[in-house]
């Protein structure tokens, strides 16, 4: 079995309020935080929109997140404004130590200070990965279970960038429709975009706010989401392109498709869920005690007890 790992990239919460002073309450104390424990450089961003404000978190010049906050007008009381406040981090896992390791913190840092407070935030926006260590050429992922007015596109098309080739499941070419998705799934060549010198290929599935919206989250309703797609390597690319060759051939009778990806099941990779379940519950545990020192309680599994990450 290739090397695999779960990982969790970009993720962001929502903080909702009924008053825009109760907002600026809250951006106000985690504008100090960072400050103070020197999570980084918090800098205002200009935005051309009149609703929204919106600062970056910087680690020297690297963006780590942002923290935005608006209004949305509610569609079923027209004249009841709602107050957000949205934190995002861009992304987990790059493979740059350091860089990880400080948005994790500041992320991590602030979810704690919002349980310690008691500020009620929700996800809105989670990016799960799998991270499989060998060359872009030798991976395929296929849907499984395609969901009804989303358009897809033709099986293993590749997209070139300068930071290297994208495969892109769902076809969203159109932006209103990409932005209002429930969400979208993309492999793409991670070792060409971090400049890494040994192989990566990431298959990554974007859950949007309207999939937290839409479903309760559960570690079930996830699983169930993962399970949409069947991801494939090869250690011979003939093998593959045999596969997508098969496929190609069977692609307007969808019983048998479906029939065909479940009978290659040697090639397939899975996520672990466990990493999943482990950063949720961080999220949501962890808190400052008395002395303002950052404290994630272990998750229990099975009457143990594991934590991959150290506090700070």
């Amino acid at each position: 079995m290739i090397r695999h790992n779960t990982e969790i990239d970009t993720v962001a919460i929502q903080f909702d309020f009924d008053s825009t002073d109760d907002q600026y309450q809250v951006f106000n104390i985690f504008q100090d935080y960072i400050r103070d424990e020197k999570l980084g450089y918090l800098k205002k961003i200009f935005n051309s929109k009149a609703y929204k404000s919106e600062h970056e978190l910087l680690y020297g010049q690297t963006r780590i997140l942002t923290i935005q906050t608006g209004t949305i007008q509610k569609k079923i009381n027209k004249n009841k404004t709602q107050y957000y406040l949205r934190i995002k981090v861009y992304g987990l896992k790059s493979y740059n130590e350091s860089l990880d390791k400080a948005s994790f913190k500041a992320f991590i840092t602030i979810c704690a200070l919002s349980n310690t407070f008691g500020f009620r935030f929700r996800l809105c926006e989670l990016d799960i990965a799998l991270d499989v260590f060998i060359a872009f050429e030798n991976m395929l992922v296929a849907s499984i279970q395609k969901s009804p007015n989303v358009r897809y596109n033709n099986l293993a098309d590749i997209q070139f960038y300068q930071d290297g080739a994208t495969s892109y499941i769902e076809d969203y070419r159109n932006i209103k429709a990409r932005n209002y998705a429930v969400l979208r799934s993309y492999l793409y060549d991670k070792s060409a975009k971090e400049k890494l010198d040994y192989p990566i290929t990431r298959f990554e599935i974007k859950l949007q706010n309207r999939f937290f919206i839409n479903n309760t989250l559960t570690i079930k309703s996830i699983q169930k989401t993962l399970d949409k797609y069947c991801i494939m390597y090869f250690n011979e690319i003939n093998i593959k392109q045999g596969i997508i060759n098969n496929l190609k051939k069977i692609s307007n009778n969808r019983e048998r498709e479906l029939y065909y990806l479940l009978t290659l099941g040697h090639f397939r990779l899975s996520h672990n869920v466990d990493v999943l379940q482990e950063f949720l519950w961080q999220i949501e545990t962890a808190y400052l005690d008395l002395f303002g020192n950052l404290k994630i309680p272990m998750l229990p599994l099975q009457g143990k007890y594991y934590n991959p990450f150290q506090n700070f």
